[in-house]
């Protein structure tokens, strides 16, 4: 029994770490970040940002690996996270901040942001 005890303990700790790991290359929000989301979507600060990152980290890795927002356009991501809100038991608030965080920390990549829009999620800015 101990040793079962031990073994699950073992494991969710590797699981816990690794995703500590993932996390810690995700893009923390800057107030760049925050300035510029403000422009796109009222009311949006740089915590509103850090949120949408801390619940993308505890919401979805617990089910699989986390992807750099940079990795996804626009569309993609706000169809992702439409698709998977209902499995990883996220409302239309928190879907919304976490699509808000990757849409932003995003914006940074080679290609583009393409509009978008979906049932009450945040439209993506063109670049």
């Amino acid at each position: 029994m101990w040793k079962h005890v031990c073994y699950s303990a073992s494991i969710s700790s590797l699981i816990i770490g690794l995703s500590i790991g993932c996390a810690s290359v995700l893009p923390q929000p800057t107030t760049a970040d925050g300035q510029w989301a403000s422009q796109q979507w009222a009311d949006t600060s740089t915590d509103d940002l850090a949120e949408g990152r801390a619940m993308y980290v505890r919401k979805c890795s617990g089910c699989h690996t986390l992807y750099d927002p940079k990795q996804y356009d626009a569309v993609t991501w706000t169809k992702t996270v439409d698709d998977m809100a209902p499995q990883a038991g996220i409302d239309a608030d928190q879907a919304n901040l976490i699509l808000k965080y990757l849409l932003t920390s995003r914006r940074h990549a080679d290609v583009p942001v393409k509009p978008s829009g979906t049932q009450g999620q945040p439209t993506a800015p063109s670049l």
